[in-house]
């Protein structure tokens, strides 16, 4: 499967891709018509009403089957110009469809899976129809130098080849539009294809499988190179750790310095508790604070 990523929106190829979309359903929708036509003419479902004027020496070089003496020399006859006409047909429907799909892609970001398939059948297509204008132009080319270089040769018939040969160039300009977008599209195509070739021959990966750890020999096992790269000074020494708690000291003698004198320091007054029920008239009498510290004389 080809790779079918769809190009970013600010890629130069998202406009290139839309514009050879809109292209391709233009010139499919038009020479479907024009094919569709000139066949009814061929086949003389739609009679000829004109029988002078650049309309109807048309129709008598390509779209009549009765051949006249003066054309029998013709490369390009009735019959050879409905074969190209009926290819032209098949071509132009195929140009229409995959241009319609590949324009819808381009828009809207989607058809992932077939986006890549899109490019390249787009490629493919344009490449055969400008082949085969190609060919038809060469050929009603030929007819119209050999038939300017006869005496008897008609300028309204002359003029008449003349348009042929443009519609068969599309315009000449149009057809050369046509090989620029094949081009460019087409190597764009090769690169996707490229990617995906490059994604298909990758090993696959296998999660759940289970791989041998490489084992190294501790003899081979070198770590100055880590080390080396790491310059960080040696770590200290671990210090000894004892679980035994250390012994206490008692602090022998007297100590210096002048020591205050001691204060007798009576313990605060705490009232006895009340164990009369929360609904009692009782009228609970008021507690006197009382000094928490006696009087003390100072010798």
């Amino acid at each position: 499967m080809m790779a079918s990523a769809v190009p970013k929106r600010k890629s130069l190829m998202t406009p290139l891709v839309t514009t050879a979309g809109v292209l391709g359903i233009i010139q499919g929708l038009g020479w479907t018509l024009c094919s569709i036509v000139g066949i009814l003419f061929y086949t003389e479902i739609i009679p000829t009403a004109s029988t002078n004027g650049i309309g109807y020496s048309i129709y008598s070089f390509y779209l009549s089957k009765e051949i006249l003496d003066k054309y029998s020399e013709s490369i390009i006859g009735s019959s050879q110009f409905s074969y190209f006409l009926y290819i032209h047909l098949a071509l132009s429907l195929c140009w229409l469809l995959i241009s319609s799909v590949l324009l819808w892609a381009s828009i809207t970001g989607k058809g992932h899976n077939f986006y890549g398939k899109a490019i390249g059948g787009w490629t493919l297509i344009t490449g055969l129809v400008s082949l085969l204008d190609l060919i038809l132009v060469g050929l009603i080319s030929y007819d119209y130098d050999q038939y300017k270089n006869k005496g008897n040769a008609d300028t309204t018939e002359i003029t008449a080849i003349g348009i042929v040969i443009t519609l068969a160039a599309r315009g000449f300009v149009l057809w050369i539009v046509n090989v620029v977008f094949a081009i460019i599209l087409g190597k764009y195509c090769h690169k996707l294809y490229k990617k995906d070739v490059g994604n298909r021959n990758r090993p696959p990966i296998d999660a759940y499988a289970t791989a041998p750890v490489p084992w190294l020999d501790p003899s081979l096992y070198n770590d100055s190179g880590s080390n080396d790269l790491r310059p960080y000074p040696e770590a200290d020494p671990i210090r000894p750790y004892s679980y035994t708690p250390p012994a206490r000291t008692a602090k022998i003698g007297k100590q210096a310095g002048q020591r205050s004198p001691p204060l007798n320091v009576a313990p605060p007054f705490i009232p006895d508790p009340d164990y009369s029920p929360p609904g009692s008239p009782k009228v609970k009498g008021v507690l006197r604070p009382k000094s928490n510290y006696a009087d003390y004389n100072m010798y």
